[in-house]
């Protein structure tokens, strides 16, 4: 795919992410002005107005204040200033996201997901990952990740970023967590958004935009990208453990449509799976820690995974192993 055909997809994806922004802003300045002219009622109470949850999206409200919940019963953690975060969310159980993100998809795909790793019940304190997105209405595709982590044994934050002030506060917040995963509809375009470069916590990037901004890619044009309708990725190191147990060669991943990304390795990097036909176009690949990256030397694993979140849904027991098996390795924690 030339240059000018993959900053066509790249523009497309910002103004999509864009889009998405301002209309959720929209919806919520209606909802304030609506609640702001029901007035309370002769107890000094507001009127009840049901928030919409997980099990009951489209009640209510519906619309973008519905999507808004998808996540959880309670607005995902937002890391801005300007709004509460959800204080609950580090006491509930990880089981209850995963429960409540199988109303999101619009099909089962628990036949497809595979084998989850249970975490150990004996363990001091659970694992911790944040989510890193810039759309406050949850995308099925995020909310299959925030599932399928916590299924993974992960209790997880997720940080919704739309600007440099809680770009700056979820860096703060990612320092103390044992990975940072960054979903494809994180908007790279945010300023400040190489922040993260430096952080000495592991990262898993299915942000292909972001890349560069980690240095684990070249700056140029044409070292990222997405391609379109291919269901297919070529294991190329079979025997690492990103592998996760595939065996060399083509292997299906995706069952339906799919925007698969990729990336340009440096020579430094350990390249485990490339596009069909694209032995340049890295679709699984890392840098351990101490890995030289463009200027700096990575400060712990790092990981670019191609799974875009509209690709999310439709991906296979295949699929979900792999990323399950970029989750393992790029964390290194111990065993549980």
């Amino acid at each position: 795919m030339d240059a000018a055909t993959q900053e066509k997809y790249r523009s497309r994806h910002r103004l999509l992410l864009l889009a998405t922004l301002t209309l959720t802003a929209a919806c919520a300045a209606v909802k304030t002005d609506g609640l702001a002219s029901k007035g309370a009622g002769a107890d000094g109470a507001a009127d009840d107005e049901p928030l919409p949850t997980a099990a009951g999206a489209g009640q209510g409200s519906g619309g973008a204040a519905g999507a808004t919940h998808m996540m959880d019963a309670a607005p995902p953690i937002v890391i801005d200033p300007a709004r509460t975060a959800d204080a609950g969310a580090a006491d509930r159980p990880a089981g209850d996201d995963a429960r409540r993100a199988d109303t999101a998809p619009a099909r089962d795909t628990a036949a497809d997901s595979g084998p989850l790793i249970r975490p150990d019940a004996t363990a001091a304190r659970p694992a911790r990952a944040i989510l890193l997105t810039s759309i406050p209405t949850a995308d099925v595709g995020d909310v299959m990740l925030k599932a399928r982590l916590a299924g993974l044994g992960y209790q997880v934050t997720v940080a919704v970023v739309t600007n440099v002030d809680n770009m700056r506060a979820a860096r703060k917040l990612a320092a103390d967590q044992d990975l940072l995963v960054v979903s494809s509809s994180f908007l790279s375009t945010v300023p400040e958004s190489g922040i993260f470069v430096d952080l000495p916590v592991p990262i898993l990037c299915l942000e292909q935009a972001l890349l560069a901004g980690l240095e684990m890619v070249q700056t140029e044009i044409d070292s990222s990208g997405w391609f379109v309708n291919q269901t297919k990725i070529e294991i190329t190191m079979p025997r690492h453990p990103l592998a996760g147990g595939t065996a060399a060669g083509l292997v299906t991943v995706v069952n339906g449509f799919s925007e698969m990304g990729w990336g340009r390795p440096l020579p430094s990097a350990t390249v485990v799976a490339t596009l069909a036909g694209g032995p340049d176009q890295g679709t699984i690949f890392a840098y351990d820690k101490g890995t030289q990256l463009v200027r700096i030397t990575a400060p712990a694993r790092r990981v670019a995974w191609f799974g875009h979140v509209l690709t999310l849904p439709a991906l296979n027991a295949q699929g979900w192993s792999l990323f399950d098996a970029a989750v393992t390795w790029a964390a290194n924690l111990p065993p549980r």
